[in-house]
């Protein structure tokens, strides 16, 4: 389909407003201290998602050089690498 990132699947193009939806989900659970955690899958899905447009998204400036987590991380850690795109004070 058509859209204005390109010409990509719906099942790709979806994303976008689901990517929109988990972040901001976690960012008002954090600010009223609530519980943030996200269902494992779908932050698998959505760091999939990520992963597929990351070289993309560099290119274009909305993610910065990619942050190396640690083999211990949880999804939702290594999907939050390209939110933030800078590591975890606890990540040296």
């Amino acid at each position: 389909m058509e859209t204005p990132f390109g010409i990509m699947p719906l099942s790709s193009f979806i994303m976008f407003p689901t990517l929109d939806i988990v972040i901001h989900q976690w960012d008002l659970s954090k600010g009223i201290g609530g519980n943030a955690a996200i269902d494992a899958g779908l932050a698998e899905a959505c760091y999939g998602a990520l992963q597929m447009g990351a070289e993309g998204g560099r290119a274009q400036g909305v993610f910065a050089a990619e942050v190396t987590v640690p083999i211990a991380a949880t999804i939702q850690d290594s999907y939050w690498r390209f939110r933030t795109a800078r590591p975890k004070s606890t990540w040296g």
